[in-house]
């Protein structure tokens, strides 16, 4: 079912009610396979604390099966199938351990089978009779659509989880009569296919060694097993003590008790018996000196936690640098919406070289962790539209006596106590100098023109070239020399009113209309309206400067970066930009410093040749300040932040117009 990669079609955190539901739809599936040993074990797959939040995943398989995922901290434990119901036609969804469940401790019922067969399972294919050396049918009898695993001959560890396709009692009954044709069980999901490469890629936990290879090795096809040989294999006693050896719920694999070396000697005769306790005597060995490889499964979860435990550091320490830093000096801001707050002030005052993302942190939502820290008495909250919003927080709590503002902050990357000043003035010029010029300095452009090939303006522009010689480009003060020098030079300009310039027959076909208006009168007319009607029949370039940096010039109109505000529905809004290709080709970077300023979603959509970034929100202010840092944009006079879902007002400048 996994063999191929999946799409993900949703992913949904589960509700409290929810929670408790698939709790109990675990105990009540797997406790009857559970040894004394195991209590709880929705303990055992979720953990002991009952608010790990589990995320449902909506699939579809390359097959076109929809297929829900249960996933904790990242690796899928559960997932939810239909198979054929047993006493009706219909299909009943049912719980399917994948095989990190089982490595945790999780039992169902078993068959075990020889290694080169499993190579076979995890290639897709069915398991057939014929390969299967024994089952646990015998203590747990099964039927067929009962949920099962495979593992290795001589080996405890699950591989392989899939549906039985026959009954214990009629694969009994076919060993006995010696007609073992047919498929034994459906495989699902195996170790080594996508949804195990979903989960982290993670190696089977440590285990005893147990294999029978060089017995198995003595036996030159499963049909020639003697009925003696059979039984020994199968024996229901000897199962039962071989599942003693759980999983533990830290350290992996826990060892037999010391009554199990005698109960082994018992059920097994003398050709089996000594190779077996000889080799968990070496397992025992082996597992008391475990391997830097081992140490190293066995870290990983204590490094996730280290991981959750600094997120949580450092956004506690950036909202209280946000509190002191904006709404202890200005207390007008609050009120002010949690989510607003957090883009805002929370996400710049973190420290410099992080990055935060609330996701993962062990609240996982704002709202969580703006209800805990209310718990605490940091701050006062109210709920409107349901929204949460901050108004009022507590500078004499504890937390906040005592607490020390991280010296630089991402959002300007300048120390903020005045001792660091003093000491690092030197080192904070360089920076500043160093992010102006990634910035780029400087931005301004320059307006280009170029008299049109055949038109009958070239007539003009080439008898102004033999007086005041014109650059290839022109700008609009040297088309304003050059007419100013031709009417010299013609004896043009008006004896009266020297703003006006009289015509002569080139001048006059490059200035008339279709529709002559009062402005060409008494043969006269001003030289600003000579300029403007010759600009406006040239061809248009432009020249962007970046610091002392020129830019390759371009035709066409200099294009301003479109920002504008969309309802995508009735209370989703979206802030789209457009015509950013222009200034940079780094839009991927922009995107990125995007989502950690405004915690929110951003993509960049359409053609290389046309791209438009969409932001999640009314994120005008944000977009600018980021363009501004990054690009040295200037922002608009009199764009201000604005709360969520809010418009602001339509402002622009030379390089960005908000509408």
């Amino acid at each position: 079912m996994f063999k191929k990669p999946f799409t993900i079609k949703s992913q949904t955190l589960l509700r409290s009610s929810d929670i408790r539901k698939l709790r109990s739809r675990v105990v009540e599936q797997f406790s009857p396979y559970a040894t004394c040993n195991t209590t709880d074990i929705a303990s055992v797959l979720f953990g002991t604390d009952k608010s790990t939040p589990i995320t449902a995943v909506r699939i579809v398989t390359h097959a076109g099966r929809t297929v829900t995922l249960y996933v904790v901290n990242s690796i899928p434990i559960l997932f939810v199938d239909t198979v054929d119901s047993l006493n009706s036609n219909r299909l009943d969804e049912v719980l399917f351990p994948t095989v990190y469940a089982l490595w945790r401790g999780v039992q169902i019922g078993c068959f075990f089978t020889p290694k080169p067969v499993l190579d076979r399972l995890f290639n897709g294919a069915d398991l057939m009779m014929p390969g299967v050396i024994s089952h646990s049918g015998d203590n747990h009898p099964f039927h067929v659509g009962t949920v099962m695993g495979v593992c290795g001959h001589g080996s405890l560890t699950p591989l392989v989880v899939g549906t039985a396709l026959i009954s214990s009692h009629d694969l009994d009954d076919a060993f006995q009569k010696e007609s073992v044709r047919g498929k034994a069980l459906h495989t699902c999901h195996t170790y080594g296919d996508e949804l195990w490469a979903y989960g982290g890629s993670l190696d089977p936990p440590v285990e005893l060694n147990l294999s029978m290879s060089d017995q198995v090795k003595k036996v030159q096809s499963l049909d020639s097993l003697s009925e003696q040989s059979l039984s020994i294999i199968s024996n229901t006693d000897a199962i039962d003590t071989v599942q003693q050896l759980t999983l533990d719920k830290l350290d992996g694999w826990t060892l037999l008790s010391g009554d199990s070396e005698s109960d082994l000697y018992s059920l097994v005769d003398s050709e089996f018996s000594t190779d077996l306790v000889t080799n968990t005597h070496v397992a025992k060995e082996n597992l008391e000196q475990p391997t830097s490889e081992n140490n190293e499964s066995l870290v990983e979860p204590v490094q996730v936690a280290e991981c959750i435990k600094e997120n949580d550091r450092l956004m506690q320490t950036a909202f209280m640098t946000a509190a002191i830093q904006h709404a202890k000096k200005t207390p007008h801001l609050l009120p002010i919406s949690g989510s607003t707050f957090y883009s805002n002030y929370v996400l710049p005052s973190r420290e410099w070289g992080t990055t935060l993302d609330i996701k993962k942190t062990s609240f996982k939502k704002l709202s969580k962790y703006y209800k805990t820290i209310e718990k605490e008495g940091m701050i006062k909250t109210k709920e409107q539209a349901g929204e949460i919003r901050i108004t009022f927080i507590n500078f004499s709590h504890s937390l906040f006596e005592g607490f020390e503002v991280p010296c630089k902050l991402a959002g300007n990357g300048r120390c903020t106590n005045e001792t660091s000043q003093l000491k690092k003035s030197e080192s904070e010029t360089s920076t500043v100098s160093h992010s102006s010029k990634q910035a780029g300095g400087k931005l301004s452009f320059t307006n280009l023109y170029m008299p049109p090939k055949g038109s009958s303006i070239i007539d003009l522009f080439q008898e102004v070239n033999k007086i005041h010689p014109l650059p290839k480009y022109m700008t609009a003060h040297d088309i304003r020399q050059a007419i100013d020098a031709y009417a010299v030079e013609n004896n043009l300009v008006d004896v009266n009113d020297k703003r006006y310039i009289k015509f002569d027959i080139l001048l006059y076909d490059a200035v008339r209309t279709k529709n002559e208006d009062a402005a060409i009168a008494n043969d006269r007319i001003r030289r600003d309206i000579i300029q403007e009607r010759i600009i406006s029949k040239l061809n248009k370039f432009y020249q962007l400067k970046i610091g002392d940096v020129l830019q390759p010039v371009k035709k066409g109109v200099f294009p301003m970066i479109q920002i504008s505000i969309e309802k995508r529905s009735k209370s989703k809004s979206l802030t789209c930009v457009l015509n950013l290709q222009h200034y940079t080709d780094k839009l991927q970077d922009i995107a990125h410093e995007l989502r950690l300023k405004c915690s929110a979603s951003v993509s960049v959509n359409g053609t290389p040749i046309a791209p438009e970034m969409i932001v999640q929100g009314s994120k005008a202010y944000e977009v600018c300040q980021t363009l501004h840092e990054m690009l040295g944009i200037p922002i608009p006079p009199g764009l201000v932040a604005v709360r969520s879902g809010m418009k602001p007002k339509p402002c622009e400048n030379k390089f960005i117009k908000i509408t």
